[in-house]
């Protein structure tokens, strides 16, 4: 059969926010460039038939220290760090 789902997607300079929205759920999204050294963003998802999971991750850039840090958490305590 077929499967609907209307999706859309608005960006600005520094931003961007999408949603995805279907029978199985829905998926939402938000990218945020802070500044030349900061970038976050969050992710949200409900599932008809899973359990609803979020997360947020950052980079920082720090040129002149030659480092780059990125991080992330989920709904589910799952850390990612490099």
């Amino acid at each position: 059969g077929t499967v609907m789902s209307l999706a859309g997607r608005y960006t600005a300079p520094n931003w961007t926010a999408t949603l995805t929205v279907g029978q199985a759920g829905a998926h939402a999204t938000y990218y945020h460039k802070a500044n030349d050294q900061l970038q976050v963003g969050v992710e949200f998802e409900a599932s008809a038939r899973m359990q609803d999971t979020s997360a947020f991750g950052y980079q920082l850039d720090l040129p002149k220290a030659n480092l780059l840090f990125k991080g992330s958490v989920d709904s589910n305590w799952v850390v990612g760090a490099t």
